[in-house]
């Protein structure tokens, strides 16, 4: 524990207002000299020329978060911020070379100078001192400095500096591989502090030993030509490693507030490249056996219901550099009910499996410090196996002592695109954790959203159901609506420099005006019924609660969305549908022509409308910038491709846009989207059975896992 003691940062304390001083500067540390003027007086006013600062000690120093680009950072830590243009790009590397070191230390000792260049000029004009200080950088951004020396060209600082970096920090830190920078300079008050030259030291240094370093000349605004001496300097550059987990294996996890970023990297020719739709999901087991999904987080649902979890967004192709997607896990905050969460990869695109994907990695790191902790790979995927969706760990709360841990997994499923597929299955692994949880092979559940997903009705029932039931809901979203008034019910207002905003209508104070009436979203779904050739058969909506054959029928029509449940419902009894009608596209519509991105907490839904109202699919709309200024969208399409088969029915997702109040507006908006993308047999999903789920465990542990991250030379790992 000493260890992980000494890795906090003891020297170079700031305050919150300096901190983000010296980022900002460290920015523009190449720009004008009048920055350099600027950040001298800061640095003479600062806490950090004091002595007793620069070398506080105290691990157990109270520490404040700041939070800065979506990273929490303590304020000694400096933000590397994410380059657009990099000079080496981390998706032409393997995972593995890029993300294998969980933080970094970097502990110098400067101990003194020797013949330094003098800058200062006695009382006969003769250059025959100076005043020296150091700042140091690491990766070209400032990271501290020492205190000044006066009057001497052999300056004794003896002073110790501790600097600790994130997972993230280091890994552009050792991307970029610059040497640490100490810059020497000499201190002027009243004018700009003259460059003395500059030491380098390599991020690669194998030994803690001090020793001699030369003064170079340095670059830039910090060049200096006439540089000489050396400076005495111990660099101890330490990297911690994260813990590897394996299948079985389980360690506990301490830190309450974690972050787990997974990164992924598919193949193409053989070469390292991004491009793949995968999906990665957090998956909240209760201690009945059941999976809610509002306590689950996914690209469609950002964030939990009671905010204990947060997705950070679909990534849409493969890794650049760093994390595709990231989930921010606060345990401390979940539920009591909550016994475990699932980590679940998924292919998105229908036609491709993991097998084209070249490694996979989840990560997991304190999100306080940043510090990652323990990551686990699977570097190849192309073992026989088609995994369309893959388990890769799970957290868990020990029953015994309510303690959380984390076990690697491995395995998936071969057909599932989410991870409401294998819903049965991962109950099952849970057993281990509560013995009586129920089996459910008929416990699917398809999480529909991406275009071109999908599934068979009888896949996801225990029986095939004589009706279903089509729910859509939304909340109700207040819009200002303006208000008509007449010309002279507006009295002009002169020499009023805030103009007619400070006086209303009729003259009355224009803050306690008439209040703008809310515009209600009245959304609309309806049903437009085509034969086999894409013909029009009828409309189903609003307007017209039942189809001819009475099969279809409309429960009426919600202005507002809010109604308890679902807002409005179309129930279609299978067996009697006209056998002309041979696909149903659901609509949605705005009938008062807002905009669609404008709706909050979006959802249709597929329930089985006989005795047990097992919900079949679920699909959220919300998150889906294609609806941007548009007022109508085609939802999904129910077809049976089979005229041999009743129960051949599909549902397959067609996520598509369009403009139009009423349904009667989207015929031929469905109609060319059909002849483009005409429907194809869903997969046929394997039966589950008890004996099946009953092979769901989780892997054994092999051995006990060391819980101290391993501490190597920086050297000896790059």
């Amino acid at each position: 524990r000493s260890t992980k003691q000494a890795m906090q940062c003891n020297a170079m304390q700031c305050n919150e207002s300096s901190s983000a001083t010296c980022r900002t500067h460290d920015k523009k540390h190449h720009a004008k000299n009048s920055h350099e003027s600027a950040k001298e007086k800061e640095d003479a006013a600062s806490p950090m020329n004091n002595e007793s600062a620069a070398n506080a000690t105290s691990a157990n120093q109270s520490r404040r978060i700041i939070t800065y680009h979506n990273t929490s950072y303590i304020p000694y830590h400096i933000s590397f911020q994410s380059e657009q243009t990099e000079t080496t790009s981390a998706s032409n590397m393997p995972l593995s070379a890029s993300t294998s070191l969980a933080g970094l230390t970097i502990r110098l000792h400067i101990d003194k100078g020797k013949d330094l260049v003098a800058k200062d000029k006695n009382w006969r004009g003769k250059k025959t001192t100076s005043d020296p200080f150091i700042r140091i950088y690491v990766d070209g951004v400032k990271v501290g400095y020492t205190r000044t020396i006066k009057k001497t060209v052999d300056p004794v600082w003896d002073q110790t500096l501790e600097f600790n970096f994130s997972a993230d920090q280091v890994m552009k830190i050792v991307r970029n591989n610059k040497p640490i920078e100490l810059k020497i300079f000499d201190k002027d008050v009243l004018s700009f502090s003259d460059p003395m030259g500059t030491v380098e030291i390599p991020l690669d240094l194998r030994s803690s030993e001090a020793l001699w370093y030369s003064v170079g000349s340095g670059k830039g605004t910090s060049r200096c030509d006439n540089a000489t001496g050396e400076l005495l300097v111990a660099a101890e550059i330490k990297a911690i490693k994260y813990l590897e987990l394996q299948p079985g294996l389980k360690h506990q996890l301490e830190k309450p507030n974690l972050r787990f970023g997974i990164a992924w990297d598919t193949k193409l020719d053989g070469g390292w490249r991004g491009g793949k739709d995968l999906d990665v999901a957090c998956v909240a087991v209760q201690n009945d056996g059941t999976v809610d999904l509002r306590q689950c987080v996914y690209y469609a649902n950002l964030r939990s219901s009671d905010g204990s979890m947060q997705h950070s967004g679909d990534c849409l192709s493969g890794r650049s550099h760093g994390d595709n997607e990231q989930i921010s896990v606060n345990l401390q905050c979940l539920p009591t009910r909550v016994v475990a969460l699932y980590f679940v990869l998924s292919v998105a695109s229908p036609d491709e499996t993991l097998a084209s994907v070249a490694g996979t990695e989840i990560r997991v790191i304190d999100a306080s410090t940043g510090i990652g902790i323990s990551r686990y790979q699977q570097n190849d995927w192309n073992d026989g196996t088609e995994y369309t969706s893959a388990y890769m760990i799970r957290a868990h709360r020990e029953p015994t002592d309510g303690r959380w841990y984390l076990r690697a997994m491995d395995g998936g499923d071969e057909l599932a695109h989410d991870f409401g597929t294998i819903i049965p299955q991962i109950k099952a692994y849970t057993r281990d954790i509560v013995p009586s949880m129920p089996l459910d092979p008929h416990g699917r559940l398809a999480i529909m959203r991406k275009e071109g997903c999908s599934i068979r009705i009888k896949d996801y029932v225990r029986r095939f159901p004589s009706n279903i039931s089509f729910g859509l809901s939304w909340d109700f979203t207040p819009q200002p609506r303006p208000i008509a008034v007449n010309d002279e019910d507006i009295q002009e207002v002169e020499d009023d420099p805030n103009g007619a905003g400070e006086r209303g209508i009729d003259g009355d104070d224009g803050d306690k005006g008439e209040e703008e009436e809310p515009l209600p979203m009245d959304l609309d779904a309806s049903v437009i019924c085509l034969d086999r050739n894409h013909e029009l058969v009828e409309v189903i909506s609003k307007r017209k609660l039942e189809s001819e054959c009475f099969a279809i029928r409309h429960g009426g029509d919600e202005v507002d969305g809010t109604k308890t449940g679902d807002d409005e419902q179309i129930r279609i009894f299978l067996y009697e549908l006209n056998p002309s009608i041979k696909e149903l596209i659901f609509v949605v519509n705005s009938f008062n022509g807002q905009p669609l991105d404008s709706v909050q907490a979006a959802s249709c839904r597929i329930v089985s409308a006989g005795d047990d109202q097992k919900e079949i699919a679920t699909y959220k709309i919300e998150n889906n910038h294609d609806l941007s200024g548009r007022t109508a969208f085609l939802l999904a399409s129910l077809y049976n491709p089979s005229d041999d088969d009743e129960e051949g029915w599909c549902l397959r997702i067609l996520s598509d846009a369009a403009d139009g109040t009423v349904a009667e507006d989207n015929v031929g908006d469905a109609q060319q989207y059909l002849e483009r993308n005409p429907f194809v047999e869903a997969p046929e999903l394997p039966e589950l059975t008890d004996e099946l789920l009953e092979g769901c465990t989780m892997p054994p542990e092999p051995k006990p896992l060391d819980e101290d991250p391993e501490i190597v030379f920086l050297g000896g790992v790059m």
